[in-house]
């Protein structure tokens, strides 16, 4: 058997360039960068010297991640809120197809009166429809727990995203207030690239 040559870097990187992006990757790169330790340190002095200035808790709005991720990007924001609420509209919304189209594939059997002279004389027939067919009360029904069970969920996100904004903006500015010199020097180095 022939042994293959080893690849050189360039063509590992190539290679490595090439490959499906897993997903974890993914949202790795779309996360934010942490900003310098001056600017993290500096962030924490300043909540610990204006704990008023901070929300009160809420799971979804103003949590321990929520507090630990402004303090190292600047940015008040929960990943784990929003995954949470994200795959909670996604299983509704795979549950809600599913129940639909049970419903909608769903056959019962009737009876039903016979038409014309025989119906007259009492006599009846057994049929099979849909229980959509049957139960016409069900389409309404369905379509209101499928925009209950998904638009629950993203209404609270909306409102999380709305809530992290005006949160960042209110502490942003009160910091960048309370900073000093050195910590806008740090910035202004760190965000330009100035070695």
């Amino acid at each position: 058997p022939k042994e293959e040559e080893p690849l050189c870097k360039a063509e590992i990187e190539n290679n490595n360039k090439s490959e499906t992006t897993s997903p974890s990757s993914l949202e790795k790169s779309s996360l934010p960068k942490s900003d310098p330790m001056t600017m993290v340190l500096a962030r924490v002095r300043y909540l610990l010297n204006n704990p008023d200035i901070l929300p009160p808790y809420n799971v979804f709005h103003s949590n321990s991640e929520c507090l630990a991720v402004w303090c190292k990007t600047g940015r008040w924001s929960t990943i784990q809120a929003s995954i949470f609420l994200h795959s909670t509209a996604a299983g509704n919304l795979k549950s809600a197809i599913s129940i639909s189209a049970m419903a909608a594939t769903t056959n019962v059997t009737t009876t039903t009166p016979m038409w014309g002279p025989l119906g007259w004389a009492g006599l009846s027939s057994t049929t099979t429809v849909g229980v959509l067919s049957l139960h016409p009360w069900l389409i309404p029904a369905l379509a209101g727990y499928g925009i209950v069970t998904v638009g629950v969920p993203m209404m609270i996100l909306s409102k999380a995203k709305k809530q992290w904004e005006d949160t960042t903006k209110n502490l942003t500015d009160g910091f960048w207030e309370w900073a000093d010199h050195d910590v806008y020097v740090e910035a202004i180095h760190s965000w330009s690239k100035i070695s």
